[in-house]
């Protein structure tokens, strides 16, 4: 191969047709033999890879990514990201084992462990923050953003949490916006798919309560289990509690303490 840059113990030692690769660490890049254009810096950066064009630094980042064609294109940056990805395509993670046991594809994870996952095929996430959407499996189309947002979601897809700990108790749930510190903090079941919650701890105590919507701060606060409720404003309906009987269902509150002393 021409043009490549190599320095370290055993670093690009198969490379034979490879070209325009820059390798420095120990085992990094050690497999490749005909993959260009790659970029590995740090022990074990990209040490089972075997394509092109992909971006490796810091201890182990893409550790064991080893198609020839599918993860062309990777980006990992800090110690241990996108370490246990082997074939999926389009990832990019940055900070400290961000995405670090994904398998999946075309996820983007920003942030200390953000996106780290378990094994799982998980597809088109957008994760920023620390340990944001850090335990997510099999969730999908999900965009994330604060301090712990989604941290705890495995399989829930097309949610929106922004904010700190927003969404963060939840393992399962669709097509929810949170978006506010704590909003949504509770856990939330698949009956509460749909939720929106935007504001400081809106909706933080929802669980299994149905097509709601609280905007405000502390908007619907003690509502578990309501359904069909429209509250908006500062404090409205924030003692509102619901018992899953239909005592806090099919309310509609707007206004600054709207409804404040509502059960």
């Amino acid at each position: 191969g021409d043009a490549n840059t190599v320095i370290g113990y055993q670093a690009g030692d198969a490379i034979d047709d490879g070209e325009n690769n820059t390798v420095l660490g120990r085992h990094a890049l050690g497999a490749n033999i005909t993959g260009d254009l790659n970029v590995a810096i740090g022990v074990s950066a990209l040490s089972s890879f075997i394509g092109n064009a992909s971006v490796a630094i810091g201890r182990e980042a893409l550790r064991d990514a080893n198609h020839a064609s599918t993860a062309d294109g990777a980006v990992a940056v800090g110690t241990g990201a996108l370490a246990a990805m082997t074939s999926s395509p389009n990832n990019t993670a940055v900070g400290y084992q961000a995405g670090g046991v994904t398998t999946g594809g075309y996820n983007t994870y920003v942030g200390y462990q953000a996106g780290k996952g378990a094994s799982g095929a998980e597809a088109n996430n957008t994760a920023v923050g620390n340990q944001a959407l850090t335990a997510v499996t099999d969730g999908g189309f999900n965009t994330v953003l604060g301090t712990e947002a989604g941290h705890d979601l495995t399989t829930g897809d097309e949610n929106v949490f922004i904010g700190l700990n927003a969404g963060d108790k939840t393992t399962n749930v669709d097509r929810t916006v949170i978006i506010g510190a704590n909003a949504g903090g509770a856990i939330m079941t698949s009956d509460a798919d749909g939720t929106i919650a935007i504001g400081y701890e809106a909706g933080i105590a929802i669980t299994s309560g149905q097509h709601n919507t609280y905007i405000g701060f502390n908007a619907g606060k003690a509502d578990a289990t309501g359904r069909y409720n429209t509250i908006m404003g500062s404090d409205a309906g924030k003692v509102l509690v619901g018992n899953g009987s239909g005592e806090a269902d099919y309310n509609t509150f707007v206004g600054w303490n709207a409804g404040i002393a509502a059960t």
